[in-house]
């Protein structure tokens, strides 16, 4: 029976998987365009809609997060404060739910939103904010995401 469950997991996970790797399938656009919407798959609600196989899959976002790691392009999917792309874990774990009132930018924002013409929006920052230092100090070199043309790829 516990081999059973871990079997469950495992293929539930590579559904959840899916969901960011493979655009052109049917299942996951049916699923970003009538589930998601154009909310953030990591903090929606999945008990307004969809069935149980959904609501199961939704609970086990806990444990799939620390799995997906952004590798940025252009910045133009990779969510600023839900998707692991600094390598340090969501910014919002980092910072909490104070950061993007700290920073400026709306927990929708996507990376690219936060680059300001040759660098990060935060570097001009002079606040000694405890938040603002975190956000410095997590944030890579966006010279390779200013003049990037590919699009952010989900590891």
């Amino acid at each position: 029976m516990k081999r059973l469950i871990s079997w469950n997991k495992v293929f539930a996970l590579k559904l959840l998987w899916l969901l960011f790797t493979k655009a052109g399938s049917l299942w996951v656009s049916w699923i970003r365009l009538n589930l998601i919407g154009h909310r953030n798959f990591w903090n929606l609600n999945p008990y307004n809609a969809g069935s149980w196989i959904w609501k199961r899959l939704c609970k086990l976002r806990s444990l799939a997060r620390p799995l997906l790691v952004c590798e940025v392009g252009s910045g133009i999917t990779a969510s600023l404060w839900h998707d692991n792309w600094t390598g340090m874990g969501p910014l919002l774990d980092l910072t909490g739910p104070l950061g993007p009132q700290v920073i400026g930018l709306p927990k929708k924002a996507v990376v690219r939103d936060a680059i300001s013409g040759a660098g990060w929006r935060v570097m001009s920052s002079r606040s000694r904010n405890s938040i603002i230092s975190l956000i410095k100090n997590a944030l890579p070199s966006c010279n390779d995401i200013i003049s990037s043309e590919v699009d952010d790829v989900y590891l």
